[in-house]
């Protein structure tokens, strides 16, 4: 290739002269391969000029031409190179803290999920089960200590008629064929040469009843705080008799006799074997009481407590205090409160019978009766705080909110 400008030769692959950037051609039409020599001619009225020495012709340096960058077309689509392949659709764009999943990826993580919140239901549903028996374990071991206080005492004694109380079905020698303890009595008076109804007026009008309830007393002191009541023995209640004596004489109407009173002590003497086999401290051999004393102490009652309350926590803290915690822990209180109020109505009003001689149905609604109102204000605040607990889990503000990734 050849520059017909600056005369210069160049490699075929060039297509400008990389020095005035004429373009080059194959013929070389200007090309000079020898030194031109100068021709001058005289000027007519002119001297003549010496003539020029023609330049000696230099050797030619052949110019290597650096590389050129190639020249990028642009492509300009048209309708006949245009293609009708679709185009690629990218996904739009994340927020920097959130990282795209594939579909497999977001399946997988669902079912972990899934599975986390089953295990996590039935552990709530069991510890829930095992609340409820703490908050109505506590209830009852408050009942029982209420049970013990002299007030209690008092008011069970108040309420039951001894002479009323049904003895059908127990099995005790001598009483065993009447239906209640006031026929017993009666009958062995008689026996005895004493009128009917001498013996429940002067019941009635002696200190026996005040009696019973100290005995009632002792005995619940003993259980709550371990004091060791007074022996029940026939010397005890030959003192009732001594103490009483008076009273009893007014209604004879006339004094006693020694020998009466002598037969009177022979005959405590008698069933003193009876009235030893009802003695706390006899009974105590075949039975701990350490047990109930335990379960009826303050400590242990608020231990139940505080126990249910880490367990509604541990469910609050695993389930992230959503609704149904909540609401689970408010059912588990309501139904406490609800099985405390019912079984008290129950036992108080004897609504249910149950395969126990009578005489028992009569002192346990006696004694649900000294205790009902108790009973049913601990029952009351159970199902009101369990109610709230219901509510609250029930109103959006409340809840705990998670934002899933």
């Amino acid at each position: 290739m050849y520059c017909n400008k600056c005369n210069k030769e160049y490699n075929e692959k060039m297509k400008f002269c990389v020095i005035c950037g004429n373009e080059l051609s194959k013929s070389a039409d200007n090309y000079i391969t020898e030194p031109v020599t100068p021709v001058t001619e005289p000027a007519p009225d002119i001297a003549p000029v010496t003539p020029v020495t023609p330049v000696t012709p230099v050797t030619e340096i052949q110019i290597i031409p650096e590389p050129v960058a190639p020249v990028i077309e642009e492509y300009h689509p048209t309708a006949e190179n245009q293609t009708t392949q679709p185009a690629k659709v990218l996904p739009p764009e994340l927020p920097e803290d959130v990282s795209y999943e594939t579909p497999d990826t977001r399946v997988t993580r669902k079912r972990r999920k899934a599975f986390r919140n089953i295990g996590v239901g039935i552990a709530s549903v069991m510890l829930s089960i095992i609340g409820f028996a703490f908050i109505f374990t506590a209830g009852v071991s408050y009942l029982a200590r209420v049970i013990t206080y002299p007030e209690t005492a008092e008011a069970i004694t108040a309420s039951v008629d001894i002479f009323d109380l049904p003895i059908e079905g127990i099995d005790v020698p001598g009483v065993r064929d009447f239906e209640t303890l006031g026929q017993a009595i009666e009958t062995i008076a008689e026996e005895a040469g004493v009128e009917a109804g001498v013996v429940k007026e002067i019941y009635e009008n002696s200190t026996l009843k005040e009696e019973v309830a100290k005995i009632l007393e002792e005995n619940a002191e003993y259980l709550r705080t371990g004091t060791i009541p007074p022996a029940f023995d026939a010397e005890r209640l030959k003192g009732i008799f001594n103490d009483n004596l008076d009273i009893i004489e007014k209604v004879y109407g006339r004094e006693l006799r020694p020998t009466e009173i002598e037969v009177v002590m022979e005959n405590i003497d008698a069933v003193s074997g009876e009235i030893k086999a009802v003695d706390i401290r006899n009974v105590q051999s075949e039975f701990d009481f350490n047990i109930v004393r335990t379960a009826v102490s303050m400590p242990v009652i608020i231990a139940e407590l505080l126990f249910a309350l880490w367990i509604f926590t541990i469910i609050g803290i695993a389930n992230k205090f959503a609704a149904p915690a909540l609401a689970g822990a408010g059912i588990s209180a309501i139904t406490a409160g609800a099985l405390i109020a019912a079984v008290t109505l129950v036992f108080t009003n004897k609504l249910v019978s149950f395969p126990v001689p009578e005489m028992f149905t009569d002192l346990s609604a006696s004694l649900f009766g000294a205790i009902s109102e108790v009973a049913y204000i601990m029952a009351g605040s159970a199902v009101l705080g369990g109610i709230i607990l219901v509510v609250v889990s029930k109103v959006k503000i409340f809840r705990y909110k998670t934002v899933e990734a």
